[in-house]
Formats: structure tokens, C-alpha cells, sequence
């Protein structure tokens, strides 16, 4: 007794296992956590080391260099990457994809110790550099602003902020806490320059006499014959404006000068990196990140719970405390999204199974699909898998597999009850003679899919739950199929069975006499086929275009800003006020939000935590999810490009939206690697002209920038040797005066505040100060800097980048993909200047972000591809006993991969890598039909032993009700999805537009080009 026949004489059983599959899987998903990606180890780390007061060059050389040296050392990277600011360092060291994942966690331990050997850093780098791993588990969940409303009370805000960061970390989930525009308390001793020339001051003696008063220290254990008791020096300042009466010197007479005898003591806080303001009003912004294995919707209404009580405590305090971004409400978009489009995905299913089938056969085929889905989920948690945006795309591919396998298997036991067998023999013998095909077919799809755990890279990483998830839902469907499929087949009563519709007799009968017209002129029709196939091939493979993850409808806007070089973060934020008048006009109907950034202009890095600079800004637009608003992205940004064109006072104004899927960079990204770095410059200029006036081409960037105009100060070594000075004496009273020291610290109530000694900011302000600064002398005489030095004026560069450790400069460009896409435009850029570079000495150039991601990730998909093409071909061959005969199987792929490129075509759309990934579902549906035509033929020729046209025509079209009803079914259910019926997701539409599209021309290949070609075998 087979398993098919045991399942249908225990229907109760049966029903019972597919309750509990539905039941465990139903209650399983809702343990699942949901999140908008898959966890992923980018393989990336960052290195962020701070040096208060040093130019690029002095990080570049006394830090950079340093780790650098110790990091080129170690195996196992792929990229090294620096780029040496203002007062800090930022590497990013890639790690080899290809590698296995213990020896890239090998590799993160070997860099941090390569970072713990570098011990010659200066005096003024006082905390060990920053290391983090770029993860997808660490992304932002939401982003709460407190805003002044009203008058802006710095230090109450800072209060809310600190106690809403406590109350965030008694969350269970909640990971790391990033505060924007939250400030350090600092006491800065603002010293008149003047008052301390006339009291003979240095700065150093003043820095001196802070740090010697504020003590509290330990001095042991002082024993006696009954007991001890500590000693401790305790001269600790009480509170900040202690720092006043601090004494600088004094003398027998008992005449005291003091600290606020030269300097004016305040309370103040450090200047900001980053100046937040949202909706207009300045703010402090909490960045909530979670941990890795959390529910993103979960802890997204636990935040929001705890905003609403501190909405309801401030209510009257003039402070605004909302959700400016919840990331998580992409993910819940996207899950009802899906979830609308599967059910009417499902009640169009119904519907086209109802024109083919009977009203119970049709209605157990579609039940197969919730067995399908639940079943999978049950096994999530053993995978480690999630519900986010890779999932539902297995999910949605799956589909249209699991009802393909459910199709053919009950429309041959229903084509034999209206054939006159009972139900329970229909079912029997139905499904055990499509047993054998389907398990070949299940078998190459499980094969072709599991090809993609062979990428690697970033997007091998992002992928990988999709072949899992597929493999899953396929096992249980082909379980589903043969057990629980006809056992409900096996009891449907005779009186529900009716003859197979006339209109479906008609269209099996045109269907077959057309194929034997074919059939008797092969010849002629492979020839006009083929014809007419390369024709059209070779028009739309030069129309195609790709791009990696395209821009549809983008929720999110960033608007980048730069004034004039050398502004000030409040006069930036006073010329940004004009732009923030026209992004606040977008109509209410499609505007969520806005948020302004002072500081950079850094889409992919809000908190701040790439390349600083007081005269860029950003401004994020938040609108509302696209099937909420009837205004597209596009036409947003159209308008805003254009009320901006008015502006004056702005370096860069330019909009771009937010781009979907991992982090792989800009469109175009070129990287001139040099030995002298004015060569590269020479090059630069010519690459940034071709980009400039290409149309398409917008927001073209370069690293190698030069700032405000700098003092170079020229010291005189013999009159400072005269005098008694050193070089580092000069250097560290200008640093006193204009970037500031830090004194000394005092902790109070959890919090360590900073005593800065600088001078007033009156008197920073004036280049003449910096001629009377005075240096006192190992003497104690105090000397005029203008005596040992002079001035001239430099422009320094902004910013110093590294390629592998040699200096570089990157170029930037984003594209608008309706008119040029980065790769074209790289492979112009290399085909104008690539030859001259080659032939310059000490020059290289290279090419990076999407177009090298591009570049890895086709290649890898292909082989892939490729790869199980081979084993589909292998498997085939071993089972069907032929040579041949795969390769008529095979057959449909190019005519399923034209209509992908006419569908993407027609559409207006660029092929993407979500594109790809949609084919490969589209070719598992097709060699499945394929197979299973070759399957019928093959036993037709047996049963005749012979084969002619009569003979295979009639064997064809027994298969052409269940190849037109898997492909109408899996092209009805995605239609919801394609043209958002039941919303509208952008990310999705690439895929299922690429599978139903796909489906559509490959039908027609298998139904008249299979059987042609068949029919050429002897």
C-alpha cells in the first residue's frame, strides 16, 4: 500500500495533521520576529578615532598612518579605506567575502589587536579608537524628537532626553541609543586675552593651576592599634563655578590672583557635530536601534507607548516630544501589503480554478497553499529564519511553485473522474502517475534554487534565506500534494463531478489542431521562430538596462546643502531657513515629516558619524507610504528641484531619494589612487567635467576639496632657542587659545563635565589676538609669539582619503535611472580616460560603489545560474535515460528570459537584481511544465511505441488544460501584487513583474515549441 492510498483510507488522520500543520504554523509565525532585513555581517568595520585640535594632515599622519601600518599587515581584507578629517579618523576595512565565516571572525579579532598594538598615538587622543561591525542588526527602529516649543531651554531638553534614554533601556530588545544634537555640559574658562598679558599669564600656567586645584585622590591606609582609616586629599571643586576662586599664584604679601581675575567663568555645553531642528524647531533626536533576534513591530509599540506618557507629562512644559520615523511601520506596510495581495491573490486563484476545475476540486487546490506557507514557518525558528522584506520575496516566489505541484496533480485526478473512474481510483491512480514527474520536477527546482547559496559577497549574504525558505515550502507541498490533496479528492461524491466546460473542449481542440499544423510544417515554423525570436532578442537586449536596487516612489527624500566654505553651523542654519520654507509647503496629503541636520549631508549616516563639516546640512523628508498618497516621489522632488532653482547662497542644493536594499554605495564611484596627488588632480578635473555636462547625471561630488582659507604660522628656531621655546610650546598656546583645552573634569550626578580654558569669543573671532598671544619661558618670562614667529595664509584640504594605504581622492554621481544608469556612465568614464591613466606613472583609477557591487553580484548570480542549469541537466539526464532530451526541457528558458526583458521594457522599468531573482521562480514553473510535457509524450510513445503526429498531438494536449492552468493560476495570483491591488510595495514589482510576465511568453514555448522539437527525435 502506497502512502497516497494509506492517507486516503484515514481522511480523518489526514485531516488532522493538516489542522496541526496550520494550527503550529499560524502560531509559530506569530512568535517570528519581524524586521525590514534579514540579520547580515556586512564583513565591514569602522575605525573612528578621535584627535581634538589636529588638522587633516596631523590625523593623517600621527593616526591614520599608524593603524594603518598595523592593519596592511594582516590577511584575509579586501579594502582599506581612510579618510583623515578635521579632529578625527574614520577607516573602513573590508573583509574578503569569499572567506568562511569563522576565519572572517578571525580576521575582526585580528584587527582589533592590530588597533590595541598601535601605541605611539598623541598625548591629545585620549580614548582608544571606536571599532564597529556594519550589520543590518543594527539598524534604527524609530527616531523620537524632543523639540523646544517655544523657548529653547538647552538644558531641560537635555534633562527629558537623558531620562527618556533611562526609560528606553528597561525595553527588552532595545539595543544601542544614539542622541543627535545632545551636548556634553561643559565650564568654559573664557580668558581675556588682554587682563592676562597685563597679570604676565601664560595660558599654560592658567591650565596648570586648574588641574593641580581639582583634586581628590587617595593617599593610603593610616593604621593604629584599633583600627584604620583612609586618608584622602580632597580639593575637589563643589560645584563648576568654583573654578573662579581657583589661585593662579600668590605672594607673602598675601596678595592672590585669581582664575576670574583674567577669564570669565560659564556654563555652557561642547559644540555640537550635528545640529538637529525638526519641522522647524531645534531639537535633540533619539536614534533606537535593536538588538539582533528582536520583533522591529514589538519594540516599535513599546517606544511609542512610552512617547505617548512623556507626551502626556510635558504637556504643558513647551517641550514636543513625537515620533519623527518609524522605520518598523515600513516593515507592518509591507507585511499587509502582502498580505492584502495574497488574499486576493488567493480569491483570483479561486476564481480561475473554478473555470477550469470543479467548484471542491478548486477549493482543496487552494487550501494546499496555507498547508504550504504554515508548514514552512514551522521550521523557521530550526533555520534561524525571520519574517522582513528577503522572506516574503521566497515567500511570494514559492507561490506560484506550491500551487503549480497542487495543479497538475488534481487536474489529472479530475481529468479521470470525468473520464467515468470513482473518485477515490481517480485519486490513486492520478496522483501515482504524475509521482514520478513531480518528484523530478520538486528535485531540479530544490537543485536550481539551492545554486544560490553558492554567492557570496554582501548580496550572497542577503539572499541566502531565499533557497531555505523555497526548499521548505516545496518539501511540504509536494508532501501536501500526494497525502492530504487526494484524500480530499478521494471523497468528492459523483454528483460534483461535471464534464470537462465546452469552452475548454474548443480551446483543447484549436490548441491541437494548430500543433499538428505546426507539426506537419516544422520546418518552416522553427525557422520563422527563430527568426523572429533573434529579431526580437536582440532589440530588447539593447534596450535593457540594470540597475542594482532602482528607485520607485521612494518614501523618503534627502535634500543635501553646502554654503560657503568656512560658515559657521548658525550661519548655515540661518541661510537653510529659506530651504526649509519651501520643503515645508509639500502638501500635507503626502508630507510626514522633515528633519534638518547642520553639520553634513550624509543620507547614509543621519547620526552624523562620516565626514563633519559646519557648512554642509541635510534635510530628510519623510512622506507617507506611496498607496497613501496620489502625489509620486518623482513629482515631489521635480518641484522642489525647481522652487530651489531661485536660491542663492547655496555650493550644492540638489534631492535625491532614498535607495532600497544593502548598502552598495553610489551609482557612480571612481577612485583615483596616486603617488603624487596633483596628478590625480589633473585627471579629476577632466572626469568631473565629462560628468558635469552628462544629462542624467546629477549631485557630482569629489573628496578632494579645500576649506576656508588657514594661518600658517613660520617659527624662527634661533630666536626661539634665544629665548628659551620650543616648538611645542607655540603649538600648544595656540591650541589653549583657539580649539581650547581641557583643564580638568568633575563628575556630577552621572555625568563628567569639562573645564575648557580658550579664549573669549570675542577675541577668537579677531586675527589681531593671535599677534599678542604671549609663551612664558623655561625662565618664567613671558614672550610675544610675534617675536619668533610669522604668518602667511594656506588652504588646506578638508579632508585626506586612502586607498591601501596611498593618498586617493573618490568621485561621486548619482543618476536619474529614467535617462542613464551608473554603469553606462562608468563604462564612458573608462573608455575616455582609462588608456591615459594606464600610461601615467604612480596612477590607477577604479572603480567602486553599485557599479562594483553590480559587477560581483551578476557575476556570481550567473554562475549560479549556470550552476544549476548544469544540474538540472544532470539530474534529468540521469532519470529520463537521454541525452537529448534535457536540453528539450530547457528549451522554454530563452523564450521565458525575452518576455522578462519585453515586460521590463514596456514597463519602463531597468532589469534589477530583485529582477533576477523573480526569473529564477519563473524558470522553476517553466521547467516543471516542460517536464511534464516531455513526461506525457515519453509515455505516450511507450504505451504506442511509436510516435507521429496524431500520436503526439493527442499525447500534447491531455497536458495543455494543466500547463495553461498552473501558468493562468500563478499570473492571476501575482496580478494583486504586480499593479497593487491590494497596495502598491515598489520593492516587489521587479520580481513578479519578471515571473508573470515571463510565464506568459514561455507557456507558448512549452505547448508548441516542445512537442516541435520532440518530435524530431527517432
Amino acid at each position: 500500500m502506497s502512502i497516497t492510498e494509506f492517507f486516503i483510507k484515514n481522511p480523518k488522520l489526514t485531516n488532522s495533521i493538516m489542522i496541526l500543520i496550520c494550527f503550529l504554523g499560524f502560531f509559530t509565525f506569530k512568535g517570528l520576529p519581524r524586521q525590514s532585513m534579514p540579520d547580515v555581517d556586512f564583513g565591514q568595520m569602522t575605525i573612528e578615532t578621535s584627535y581634538p585640535g589636529s588638522s587633516p594632515v596631523d590625523v593623517e599622519i600621527k593616526v591614520t598612518d599608524l593603524i594603518e601600518d598595523e592593519l596592511e599587515v594582516l590577511e584575509g581584507l579586501d579594502e582599506i579605506n581612510s579618510v583623515s578629517i578635521e579632529n578625527k579618523s574614520v577607516i573602513n576595512v573590508k573583509i574578503n567575502p569569499n572567506l568562511p565565516t569563522f576565519k572572517q571572525e578571525k580576521i575582526k579579532t585580528d584587527i582589533r589587536n592590530a588597533i590595541d598594538r598601535v601605541t605611539k598615538m598623541p598625548k591629545e587622543v585620549k580614548d582608544k579608537p571606536l571599532v564597529e561591525e556594519k550589520t543590518s542588526s543594527n539598524e534604527p527602529v524609530m527616531e523620537v524628537s524632543i523639540a523646544a516649543d517655544g523657548v529653547f531651554d538647552e538644558d531641560f531638553l537635555r534633562r527629558v532626553a537623558k531620562k527618556f534614554e533611562d526609560d528606553l533601556r528597561l525595553i527588552q530588545g532595545v539595543g544601542k541609543i544614539h542622541k543627535v544634537g545632545y551636548r556634553q555640559k561643559e565650564v568654559r574658562i573664557l580668558v581675556n586675552l588682554e587682563k592676562m598679558n597685563q597679570e604676565h599669564v601664560s595660558f599654560k600656567e592658567l591650565v596648570e593651576a586648574i588641574h593641580a586645584r581639582n583634586v581628590k585622590e587617595s593617599g593610603g591606609v593610616l593604621q593604629s592599634g584599633t583600627d584604620e582609616k583612609k586618608v584622602i586629599t580632597f580639593a575637589e571643586f563643589q560645584k563648576p563655578e568654583d573654578v573662579g576662586d581657583c589661585v593662579i599664584r600668590s605672594n607673602f604679601s598675601g596678595k592672590q590672583l585669581r582664575v576670574k581675575d583674567v577669564a570669565l567663568v560659564r556654563n555652557s555645553f561642547h559644540d555640537k557635530a550635528v545640529l538637529p531642528k525638526i519641522n522647524g524647531l531645534k531639537s535633540i533626536n533619539v536614534i533606537v536601534k535593536r538588538k539582533p533576534g528582536f520583533d522591529m513591530i514589538s519594540l516599535s509599540e513599546e517606544v511609542h507607548n512610552l512617547v505617548d506618557s512623556y507626551q502626556d507629562i510635558f504637556k504643558d512644559r513647551n517641550v514636543k516630544i513625537s515620533v519623527l520615523v518609524d522605520y518598523s511601520h515600513y516593515v507592518s506596510n509591507l507585511l499587509n501589503i502582502t498580505k492584502n495581495n495574497a488574499f486576493m491573490g488567493l480569491v483570483l486563484l479561486l476564481a480561475t480554478l473554478f473555470l477550469f476545475l470543479n467548484f471542491q476540486t478548486a477549493l482543496w487546490v487552494a487550501l494546499g497553499v496555507p498547508v504550504a506557507v504554515f508548514g514552512a514557518f514551522i521550521m523557521f525558528p530550526f533555520f534561524g529564519l525571520s519574517v522582513n522584506q528577503v522572506v516574503l520575496i521566497a515567500i511570494i516566489i514559492a507561490l506560484g511553485l506550491v500551487v503549480d505541484d497542487a495543479v497538475v496533480v488534481a487536474e489529472n485526478i479530475n481529468r479521470y473522474q470525468q473520464e467515468g473512474l470513482s473518485s477515490k481510483e481517480a485519486a490513486i491512480k492520478g496522483s501515482k502517475e504524475m509521482f514520478a514527474p513531480l518528484f523530478v520536477a520538486i528535485l531540479t527546482t530544490i537543485m536550481y534554487f539551492a545554486s544560490l547559496y553558492f554567492m557570496t559577497g554582501i548580496m550572497g549574504k542577503f539572499v541566502f534565506s531565499i533557497p531555505t525558505v523555497i526548499i521548505l515550502m516545496l518539501c511540504f507541498s509536494f508532501f501536501e500534494s500526494f497525502t492530504i490533496l487526494p484524500c480530499h479528492l478521494a471523497h468528492v461524491k459523483a454528483s460534483a463531478i461535471r464534464p470537462m466546460k465546452g469552452w475548454m473542449l474548443k480551446c483543447i481542440a484549436i490548441y491541437a489542431s494548430t500543433l499538428r499544423f505546426f507539426l506537419r510544417n516544422k520546418m518552416v515554423f522553427l525557422l520563422v521562430f527563430m527568426i523572429g525570436f533573434g529579431l526580437l532578442t536582440s532589440f530588447f537586449v539593447k534596450k535593457a538596462r540594470f540597475v542594482m536596487f532602482p528607485t520607485i516612489d521612494s518614501d523618503i527624500l534627502y535634500v543635501s546643502l553646502e554654503t560657503e566654505v568656512g560658515d559657521s553651523k548658525e550661519t548655515t542654519l540661518r541661510k537653510v531657513q529659506k530651504v526649509e520654507k519651501i520643503v515645508a509647503k509639500i502638501p500635507k496629503s503626502a508630507l510626514s515629516g522633515f528633519k534638518l541636520e547642520v553639520g553634513h549631508h550624509n543620507a547614509a549616516s543621519s547620526n552624523g558619524a562620516s565626514t563633519n563639516h559646519d557648512y554642509w546640512a541635510l534635510i530628510t523628508i519623510f512622506l507617507h507610504p506611496a498607496q497613501e498618497r496620489s502625489i509620486k516621489s518623482e513629482a515631489i522632488m521635480n518641484g522642489l528641484e525647481k522652487d530651489f532653482k531661485d536660491l542663492k547662497g547655496f555650493s550644492l542644493l540638489e534631492v535625491e531619494p532614498n535607495r532600497e536594499g544593502p548598502p552598495v554605495g553610489a551609482p557612480v564611484t571612481v577612485k583615483l589612487i596616486c603617488d603624487d596627488i596633483s596628478v590625480c588632480e589633473t585627471f579629476e578635473k577632466k572626469i568631473l567635467k565629462t560628468l558635469r555636462e552628462k544629462e542624467g547625471v546629477y549631485q557630482v561630488d569629489t573628496t578632494n576639496r579645500y576649506g576656508a582659507k588657514e594661518i600658517l604660522l613660520h617659527l624662527d628656531e634661533i630666536k626661539m632657542a634665544q629665548m628659551g621655546l620650543t616648538a611645542q610650546d607655540v603649538a600648544d598656546t595656540v591650541k589653549f587659545a583657539y580649539q581650547g583645552f581641557e583643564a580638568t573634569t568633575l563628575r556630577r550626578d552621572g555625568e563628567e563635565i569639562s573645564f575648557r580654558v580658550r579664549l573669549n569669543d570675542d577675541q577668537r573671532g579677531k586675527e589681531a589676538m593671535l599677534k599678542q598671544l604671549s609663551l612664558r619661558n623655561r625662565e618664567g618670562r613671558l614672550v610675544p609669539l610675534s617675536a619668533i614667529a610669522k604668518q602667511s595664509y594656506v588652504e588646506e584640504k578638508e579632508s585626506i582619503d586612502h586607498y591601501g594605504g596611498k593618498r586617493s581622492l573618490t568621485i561621486t554621481a548619482l543618476v536619474d535611472e529614467t535617462k542613464i544608469t551608473g554603469g553606462e556612465v562608468n563604462k564612458e568614464i573608462r573608455n575616455l580616460y582609462q588608456e591615459d591613466i594606464e600610461k601615467t606613472p604612480g596612477v590607477s583609477m577604479t572603480f567602486g560603489g553599485e557599479e562594483k557591487e553590480s559587477q560581483k553580484s551578476l557575476k556570481r548570480f550567473f554562475q549560479s545560474f549556470l550552476f544549476g542549469l548544469i544540474i538540472i541537466y544532470l539530474i534529468l539526464m540521469i532519470l529520463l535515460d537521454s541525452y537529448v532530451q534535457p536540453f528539450l526541457i530547457l528549451s522554454v528558458v530563452p523564450i521565458g528570459l525575452m518576455g522578462v526583458l519585453i515586460a521590463f521594457y514596456l514597463h519602463g522599468l531597468p532589469m534589477s537584481f530583485l529582477g533576477l531573482v523573480g526569473t529564477l521562480g519563473m524558470l522553476g514553473v517553466l521547467v516543471n511544465d516542460s517536464l511534464i510535457m516531455v513526461s506525457q509524450l515519453n509515455s505516450a510513445k511507450k504505451k504506442h511505441r511509436k510516435m507521429d503526429i496524431d500520436i503526439l498531438s493527442e499525447a500534447a494536449k491531455l497536458r495543455f488544460r494543466p500547463i495553461v492552468l498552473t501558468s493562468v493560476t500563478t499570473v492571476v495570483g501575482l496580478m494583486p501584487t504586480t499593479y497593487g491591488f491590494g497596495g502598491y510595495e515598489p520593492f516587489l514589482v521587479p520580481m513578479v513583474l519578471s515571473m508573470s510576465w515571463g510565464l506568459v511568453f514561455a507557456t507558448v514555448g512549452t505547448l508548441y515549441v516542445v512537442p516541435i522539437l520532440y518530435s524530431f527525435q527517432k
